[in-house]
């Protein structure tokens, strides 16, 4: 409050110069450090000291004080400042950089430059202005090979221009056949030479498949066999590969000589065979299922063909398809109603590259009924080839298999075989397990290393010996579908195991696990799978996955159990990986979803993200580049992100008081995390949906948000932005000036305020009300010298 009385009275007005600075706004202005010489008003504009700006006009005020560095103090009131940056040319800090593009990609270039002033951009293309292309990052969509060359751009201020340096476009082509394998047939002893012609972008990778599976060394763009033999035929084809992308070559037939015997497509036209040691060729292509007809090798069909061979003599006999173009089922039976058959022995991969293989032991006289057929309606040119050892001890008979298993980590697991031999080994992924000799294996608190395929040799006393199927061991934190090596097993073999309940810990059933599988993957789902490719292979047909050469794929199906995100990875495996998702049901049909190679933050690893639709079988193939394999850690979650709907508030606080702010609006699922910001800084310790400010300071004042995060990605919301009230608090300054009695009101406020008069303290009239808070002002009373004692008092206001 101002008084004056007597001895304060002049014969004049009395003026108050009043300059009540905001600090306490939503954010504190952040300048340059500037050392500023401030003159009085009668002294004209000033200069400031500072080497890149000048102050243009009139400036300051009597008794101005001065501007510190940092955020702007304001001492004795505001002065109108107007700054012109000077400076030179702009400086290009980050130049733009070369890149690699597919063809029919996205191309990207960027700069980053500095200046003074405001910065202007023009992107050339060979030295041609691109038209629209002015801002700091140019982006070239489908880009074609008319888009290769160099780009620069000019940076321009008002002092000038430069120009980068170029950075060079390379647009790749992807991989043309032009010139295919060609089918032959020939003679055995033939010397066989399989040529492709191609074109695209160097250097070119191939790699040689037989039946589709990867024929190791065979990476050149032709592929010899000398001396070719009957295990030489089959289905050949090559995928050429560069960094825009693979294509596989049409299917070349190695046909070598063997005497056609054209089959019986229904069980009683079987053809009779009786020899020893045999071969037939035929084919499949026209044949078709019968009603009542068995699942051979427990595979689904259904181009089955049928042959009759009564056993010479007693001894072990095998048969084998090893030669066909493509992927066989043989089973034998005995029986004479093709529904109510006998299995004598079965198989669907034992031959190599995705032929057939069984050995049983025959009876002299016994008519045994031989079915071909071709894994999910496979067709092709088949050979069949059999060998009887009349005389010699029968072969070990497996009566039950090892059963394949998925088990949380650290379980204990027990592989069995029921078997009439005497001796046992048991082997891992193919090498032998040392001391592993008995019908039943056990594995304690299982690891990823652990995870892979068991077998089991049997022998008897004469040394003859039987493979078991192989029993897969994979590891999943909750039930999880086994992975499969051929596509068709997706749909037949699905589930925790073939038999085997999904196990924990202790080594009993998780609750509501069966060996059916998991069912669908519901929101909020993670889930982890450690499962091993080694041995593993790719199918005729199968799509090169992103465009990468693989080899040894593994095959698992998820099922959406709602509409979401879902997120899968690589992250943990041990070599590099390629990933897809597809839908359909038929492998030379499916749909792509996504894919990716590389894409894992270690960028060796691989990672998808894609929108779900509930109740949708997504089959996920990961492949090892050129073919790696090991150990794979595949994870997976569906969620559904997150989201912040709550409108931004506006919060005003006391200086050292408190305030607390609320998000709780979030949604997601699995529900978010919390991490709160101040002026988009991170506050360290604020991670939940509310957040208190104690003893708030001018600093504390500013924008308020919150990051909403979980596994399908993150969000920002809004959700206040908060004031610091500081009360008015004025001081009072005496000035005499010609004669002229001056006050001076300085101070801080965050409201406005009312000037009032009084000569009795006890009724006050107003005088000036501030429009606008923090803005300077003058106020002169102009009626001061009408009363021999006069009040002033200022009033928050409103």
């Amino acid at each position: 409050m101002v008084k004056q009385g007597p001895n304060l009275v002049l014969p004049c007005a009395i003026r108050f110069l009043m300059g009540l600075a905001t600090l306490a706004s939503a954010s504190l202005a952040t300048a340059q450090k500037l050392n500023i010489d401030w003159f009085r008003i009668g002294g004209g504009g000033g200069a400031s000291s500072g080497i890149n700006y000048t102050v243009i006009g009139t400036v300051g005020q009597f008794e101005a004080g001065s501007l510190a560095a940092g955020n702007f103090k304001l001492e004795g009131g505001f002065w109108p400042i107007a700054a012109d940056a000077q400076g030179g040319l702009p400086t290009i800090t980050t130049q733009p950089q070369s890149e690699q593009a597919p063809l029919g990609t996205t191309a990207t270039f960027n700069v980053v430059a500095s200046s003074a002033t405001p910065l202007g951009y023009q992107w050339r293309f060979n030295g041609a202005d691109l038209p629209g292309a002015t801002g700091a990052v140019l982006v070239l969509t489908d880009v074609q090979a008319s888009d290769a060359g160099d780009y620069t751009v000019e940076v321009s201020n008002s002092f000038g221009a430069v120009t980068s340096v170029p950075a060079t476009l390379v647009v790749l082509i992807p991989p043309s056949i032009t010139l295919e394998p060609i089918t032959v047939s020939v003679l055995p002893g033939a010397l066989v030479n399989f040529i492709v012609v191609a074109t695209g972008s160097q250097p070119l990778s191939y790699q040689w498949r037989l039946n589709g599976i990867n024929l190791p060394g065979a990476n050149a763009a032709s592929l010899t066999i000398l001396n070719a033999q009957v295990l030489n035929g089959g289905s050949y084809s090559v995928v050429v590969a560069n960094a825009a992308g693979a294509v596989t070559s049409e299917p070349a037939g190695l046909f070598v000589f063997v005497l056609p015997v054209p089959p019986g497509d229904n069980f009683v036209d079987r053809v009779s065979r009786i020899a020893l040691i045999g071969a037939v060729s035929g084919t499949n292509l026209f044949a078709t299922r019968e009603p009542g007809e068995p699942n051979h090798a427990g595979q689904p069909g259904g181009r089955s063909v049928w042959y009759s061979w009564t056993a010479p003599a007693s001894g072990v006999v095998t048969f084998t398809t090893a030669g066909s173009t493509f992927d066989t089922l043989l089973a034998v039976y005995t029986g004479t109603v093709v529904s109510n058959l006998t299995v004598v022995a079965s198989d669907d991969d034992s031959g190599g590259f995705f032929t057939s293989a069984l050995t049983f032991n025959a009876v002299a006289g016994t008519q045994y009924q031989i079915a071909i057929d071709g894994l999910g309606g496979a067709a092709g040119t088949y050979i069949l080839s059999w060998n009887l050892l009349p005389g010699v001890e029968p072969i070990p008979v497996i009566t039950r298999q090892p059963l394949s298993q998925s088990v949380v980590p650290g379980a204990n697991v027990t592989f069995a075989v029921a078997a009439n031999g005497a001796f046992y080994q048991w082997l891992f992924n193919g090498a032998p397990i040392n001391g592993a000799t008995g019908p039943s294996l056990t594995r304690f608190k299982v690891q990823a290393a652990d995870a892979g395929a068991y077998v089991v040799r049997v022998s008897n006393s004469s040394g003859r010996s039987i493979l078991s199927s192989p029993a897969i061991l994979e590891l999943a934190r909750l039930p999880a579908n086994l992975s499969q090596d051929k596509f068709e097993d997706l749909f037949v073999n699905s589930g925790s195991g073939n038999g085997a309940s999904f196990a924990g810990p202790d080594g009993k059933s998780t609750p509501n696990s069966t060996a059916n599988g998991p069912g669908a993957v519901t929101a909020g789902t993670l889930n982890s799978q450690t499962l091993n490719n080694t041995n593993s292979t790719t199918q005729a047909g199968e799509p090169n996955h992103c465009g990468v050469i693989g080899g040894a794929s593994r095959w698992v199906k998820l099922t959406a159990g709602s509409d979401g995100i879902f997120v899968i990875d690589t992250i943990g495996s041990t070599f590099d990986t390629v990933l897809a998702v597809y839908t359909g049901s038929n492998l030379l049909t499916l749909n792509l979803v996504t894919c990716d190679n590389n894409g894992a933050p270690d960028g060796i690893r691989s990672l998808v993200r894609f929108n779900a639709t509930n109740g949708v079988d997504y089959l996920v193939a990961v492949d090892g580049v050129n073919g790696a394999q090991g150990a794979i850690q595949l994870n997976w979650g569906l969620g559904i992100p997150p989201t912040y709907t709550q409108a931004p508030t506006n919060v005003l606080a006391t200086l050292g008081g408190s305030v607390t702010l609320n998000a709780q609006s979030a949604t997601g699922v699995p529900s978010p995390s919390f991490q709160w910001l101040a002026s988009g800084s991170i506050l360290l310790g604020a991670n939940t949906s509310t957040m208190t400010l104690n003893n708030i300071q001018l600093a504390d004042a500013g924008p308020y948000s919150i990051v909403l995060s979980n596994f399908t990605g993150s969000v920002t919301g809004m959700v206040a932005n908060v004031t610091v009230v500081v009360p008015l608090d004025l001081m009072l300054t005496k000035v005499q000036t010609n004669g002229t009695s001056e006050f001076r009101l300085t101070g801080t406020a965050s409201h406005g305020f009312v000037l009032q008069a009084s000569t009795n303290l006890a009724n006050w009239l107003p005088l000036f009300t501030n429009p606008t808070p923090g803005v300077p002002l003058n106020f002169l009373d102009v009626t001061s010298t009408n009363f021999p004692m006069r009040f002033y008092r200022a009033m928050p206001w409103p």
